[in-house]
């Protein structure tokens, strides 16, 4: 199916599609805005303001700002082109210099672009200072990483169960139950977090996939979802942030490049929005349909017909029935298109 994609890449290259989203002419060569956020490994946020160095791929010269103590950074007036961000760690830190590239592409309009720098933990600093675990939990000795009790695995193990035979009351009592055990249960906060979710409890979840993300940091599952509930707070900024680093720990996935591409759109980021969407298309998965459906209304939107009847027909082919299958057979029957 990725001969339908070809059609979309330069979906936002025209100047038409800029006009019917409202967006204003400027210069091809506009200046773009770079944000970011520098997070230590293993230990989370900053508490310092650190040094951040700006040097372009081409060219002369480099720029340099420091971070909020938060770890939050920008810089503006910047040209098309690829760059290399560089995080400074302090003489004696037990953590080394952090650094990123991230390519910036010429555009009609001002883009905002966010990058993730994470400061990795120097080697010595790994072997004999393991970063503690999460509070209410016991490190397994000479791991840093917690233990889960029994007690709130079986609990957890119950709640599986529940699920897999619908009974989504019982396997919520059995989460709250695992979580109560372990607070810093990553699986178990995750799932109750999801759980919350669908019960319109969105600050609830926002808070529970925080702690997910926190205990867990090498899984990307809770950062998709902490991207997803603070895109539905309409806490775009915060949302995008989470999705960086939701597709830094796995840049392949189609649901995270699923939850960018939505997040991006909902920012006015609307090439961005495009690139992520087809990737997720492309890559399949779960979340295809809903993706494909996602890209075809951003198509349709930008005046490339025949793009979003691909799309549309993409979603089709991934899911057949179901609420996406229903979505993308009313906007090809309102477009006069045949499955």
């Amino acid at each position: 199916m990725k001969y339908a994609l070809a059609i979309v890449v330069l979906v936002f290259a025209v100047a038409e599609a800029r006009a019917q989203f409202g967006v204003p002419e400027e210069a091809p060569d506009a200046l773009h805005v770079l944000s970011g956020k520098v997070f230590l490994e293993r230990s989370g946020m900053l508490s310092e303001r650190l040094e951040v160095w700006l040097t372009p791929e081409t060219g002369a010269g480099k720029i340099d700002t420091f971070t909020e103590s938060s770890g939050n950074f920008q810089f503006e007036g910047l040209r098309a082109g690829t760059y290399t961000i560089r995080v400074r760690a302090p003489l004696g830190s037990p953590f080394g210099d952090g650094e990123e590239r991230i390519a910036i592409y010429v555009s009609k309009t001002t883009t905002r672009y966010n990058v993730i720098v994470t400061m990795p933990l120097r080697a010595n600093a790994r072997t004999n200072e393991p970063a503690p675990p999460p509070p209410g939990t016991i490190a397994v000795p000479g791991t840093g990483k917690p233990a889960i009790p029994p007690g709130a695995a079986d609990e957890y193990a119950k709640a599986q169960a529940a699920m897999k035979l619908g009974n989504a009351a019982e396997a919520t009592r059995h989460l709250e139950q695992a979580v109560a055990l372990a607070p810093a249960y990553g699986d178990a906060l995750n799932d109750l977090g999801v759980d919350r979710m669908r019960a319109g409890r969105n600050d609830e979840a926002i808070e529970l996939f925080r702690r997910a993300a926190d205990a867990t940091p090498d899984r990307f599952e809770p950062r998709v979802n902490l991207a997803l509930a603070l895109l539905a707070a309409e806490k775009l900024d915060e949302a995008e942030f989470e999705a960086v680093k939701a597709l830094a720990l796995d840049p392949d996935s189609p649901r995270a490049l699923f939850a960018g591409g939505r997040i991006a759109l909902a920012r006015g980021e609307l090439q961005t929005a495009a690139e992520r969407l087809q990737r997720s298309v492309a890559a399949g998965g779960d979340t295809q349909a809903a993706a494909a459906v996602a890209l075809g209304e951003l198509c349709e939107r930008a005046g490339q017909v025949a793009a979003a009847v691909e799309a549309y027909r993409i979603a089709l082919l991934a899911e057949p029935d179901g609420p996406r299958a229903v979505a993308a057979r009313a906007r090809l029957s309102a477009l006069g298109e045949k499955e």
